[in-house]
C-alpha cells in the first residue's frame, strides 16, 4: 500500500468511527438519522446494528456495488433487457438496493415486497425521500411456494435478521414473532403485480426461504428472467435443495463475489454440488441459456 493510499485508509477509519458514534449517541435522541450514498439519501433507525447501522457509517452496501458488477456482466454477456425493465425485491429491507437500481441502473420501475412493519416503513420513507413513490409498487409481504399467512420471527436490533418461522414451530409463539401475507410470484403475476415481460431483474434475499421464492416463480423462470439470489445452503432441506435445481433447469449460474466480466457461468446441474460445499451463503447470478 502506498503511503497515499495508507492516509486515505486512515482518514476513512477515522471518520468511520466518528460516525459510528455519533450512530450511537443518536439513538438517545431520535428514531431515525438519514445515511447519504451519492446523491441517494436513506432514512436509517438508530437502534438497529446490523445493515441500518452499516449504511449510515460506512456509507456503501454491499448490493449496490454488486448490482453494478451484474449489469456489466450482463452487457459483457449480452444479457438483454426488456424496454422500460422492472426490478423485482423480494425481501427489500428499508429499500436501498430498489433504490439504486431505478436511481443509478436505469430500471424504470420496480416491485418490493418486505414482510417486516418496521423495515416496510423505512422502504416506504426512503422512496418518498428519493422520489420514487410513484415508479414503485410496495407490498408489506413475505413471498414463499404457497400463498396464506405465516408466522415471522423479528429481530428489532437487526433488519436482516427477520425471517418465517420454520414449519413445526409455528405454534411454539416466542417474542418478537407476528403473523404476516405470504404470497408467491406466481400469484402476483395472476394479479397483474407483476408482468414477466417487462422483468429485467429478480432479486431475491429471503434469509433463507430464496429457494422457495424462486420455486413459486414458475412463470419468470418460463421467460428467462435473470436472478440474483443470496442462498444460504444451511438452512435449506435436500429436498428443498433438488427442488430448486429442477426449477432452474436450463438456468446457468456464476458467483456474485469478484464477479468480473470474463467470469463465465456453469451449468445449474452443477449448483447441487454448490450448495452441498459448506458455504454459509452463496451469492449467485442465474441466467438462463
Amino acid at each position: 500500500m502506498t503511503p497515499a493510499a495508507r492516509a486515505r485508509r486512515l482518514l476513512r477509519d477515522a471518520q468511520e468511527r466518528r460516525r459510528a458514534a455519533f450512530f450511537r449517541r443518536a439513538g438517545r435522541w431520535t428514531p431515525y438519522v438519514a445515511a447519504q450514498l451519492g446523491e441517494e439519501v436513506f432514512v436509517v433507525r438508530t437502534g438497529e446494528e446490523g445493515l441500518q447501522r452499516g449504511l449510515f457509517v460506512r456509507q456503501s452496501r454491499s448490493d449496490i456495488s454488486s448490482l453494478e458488477r451484474i449489469l456489466s456482466w450482463f452487457e459483457e454477456h449480452g444479457v438483454g433487457r426488456p424496454p422500460e425493465p422492472v426490478f423485482v425485491d423480494v425481501g427489500a429491507n428499508i429499500g436501498t438496493t430498489t433504490v439504486s437500481a431505478l436511481r443509478r441502473f436505469g430500471f424504470a420501475s420496480a416491485v418490493a415486497l418486505e414482510p417486516s412493519p418496521e423495515n416496510f416503513r423505512g422502504l416506504r420513507l426512503n422512496l418518498v425521500a428519493n422520489d420514487l413513490e410513484e415508479r414503485v409498487t410496495a407490498l408489506q409481504v413475505a413471498a414463499a411456494t404457497h400463498e396464506g399467512t405465516r408466522p415471522l420471527d423479528t429481530d428489532r436490533r437487526h433488519s436482516g435478521g427477520h425471517r418465517l418461522a420454520r414449519k413445526g414451530k409455528a405454534e411454539r409463539a416466542k417474542e418478537g414473532q407476528i403473523e404476516v401475507r405470504v404470497v408467491t410470484l406466481d400469484g402476483l403475476v395472476r394479479e397483474g403485480i407483476v408482468d414477466p415481460s417487462r422483468v429485467g431483474l429478480l432479486w431475491v434475499d429471503a434469509a433463507g426461504d430464496e429457494g422457495k421464492v424462486i420455486c413459486g416463480a414458475a412463470r419468470l423462470l418460463e421467460r428467462g428472467v435473470p436472478i440474483v439470489a443470496a442462498l444460504r445452503p444451511r438452512r435449506m432441506k435436500p429436498d428443498a435443495q433438488k427442488a430448486l435445481v429442477a426449477a432452474l433447469d436450463g438456468y446457468r449460474f456464476v458467483d456474485t463475489a469478484g464477479l468480473h466480466p470474463g467470469a463465465t457461468a456453469r451449468g445449474v446441474d452443477q449448483l447441487e454440488a454448490a450448495l452441498a460445499g459448506g458455504a454459509r451463503t452463496l451469492d449467485l447470478l442465474f441466467v438462463s441459456g
